[in-house]
């Protein structure tokens, strides 16, 4: 059974190299859907960091789509109590993302040519309904104004209701990244949106991505 196994994969493999026109992310598909066929139970099955990236992608669209695609087979998709894991397993914080602009400087964005890493950098601001979490995990409230070093601490014990997003978008690139999120009682003070851009400036451009405003 294993002897037959090893020779069907190794003909699908073949087969796949004639293909050399075939998307990528069909060849993921199929690399995945082969790669589950090696594990010895469907819990063992381990998934890419990448392909973890598109399932949550496919199950913000919707749940009922995720199962049919899921349970029928369709796509070697994680089950839905792990992607509740992952997203559990998530620590986001307001602020400057550092591990992203680390990885905004690393040796292998500098190889790329200087006129696709100018770019601009974008920023809005929206309202949202007040909503307090206290973290078991890490014992601090989530939900209260977070500006940062620009923070007052009046400010530290107040509901925010707004949240100001900071984006770069690359002139010549289709990607476009958020690079930071602040809450905000009310629309962030002038004086405070005035750091934080120029901030946000000099971290880019520490980070060798030249930032147009």
């Amino acid at each position: 059974m294993v002897r037959k196994l090893l020779r069907e994969k190794k003909l699908l493999k073949q087969q796949m190299e004639q293909y050399e026109q075939i998307p990528d992310k069909m060849e993921m598909t199929v690399s995945q859907a082969a790669h589950n066929c090696d594990a010895k139970s469907v819990t063992r099955c381990r998934y890419s960091d990448e392909w973890i990236v598109d399932s949550l992608l496919i199950r913000c669209q919707q749940t009922s789509t995720y199962r049919l695609l899921s349970d029928g087979g369709f796509l070697p998709l994680p089950s839905l109590s792990t992607l509740n894991q992952i997203v559990r397993s998530l620590k986001p914080e307001f602020g400057f993302d550092s591990t992203l602009f680390n990885s905004l400087g690393s040796p292998k964005l500098s190889t790329v040519d200087d006129r696709e890493r100018r770019g601009i950098r974008l920023f809005d601001e929206v309202q949202l309904i007040t909503n307090i979490e206290f973290h078991i995990d890490t014992c601090k409230l989530v939900g209260m104004v977070d500006l940062a070093e620009f923070i007052t601490d009046e400010q530290h014990r107040t509901e925010s209701d707004h949240a100001l997003v900071f984006l770069l978008q690359p002139n010549l690139s289709s990607w476009s990244q958020t690079v930071g999120c602040f809450c905000s009682s009310g629309t962030t003070p002038a004086i405070v949106l005035s750091h934080l851009l120029l901030k946000c400036i000099i971290l880019l451009e520490n980070t060798v991505v030249h930032c147009a405003c």
